[in-house]
């Protein structure tokens, strides 16, 4: 069983695990996030690197760049920063 992390409230520093990552509306990370499938609703200051899918949700503020095999930004996500397609 994949286990995750939902973020409601404030992180500073990195975020790394196996499982997925969720930061929720209001949540804030202020560090780099790991993980396999990662959900950005929050504010996050830092790098995304995920083994899977990012998706960048219409309440998101990010920036920081962001490594993944699958992207899906919702109208309205707000994102600075780069993005690299891993390769298999």
């Amino acid at each position: 069983l994949e286990q995750g992390l939902i973020v409601y409230g404030k992180i500073y520093g990195d975020i790394a695990t196996n499982g997925q990552v969720r930061v929720a509306k209001n949540g804030l990370v202020d560090g780099n996030i790991i993980g396999s499938n990662i959900h950005i609703g929050g504010t996050v200051s830092g790098n995304i690197k995920s083994r899977n899918q990012v998706t960048l949700k219409k309440s998101c503020v990010l920036k920081g760049d962001i490594s993944y095999r699958k992207l899906h930004i919702e109208d309205g996500a707000q994102f600075e920063g780069k993005c690299d397609l891993l390769s298999d």
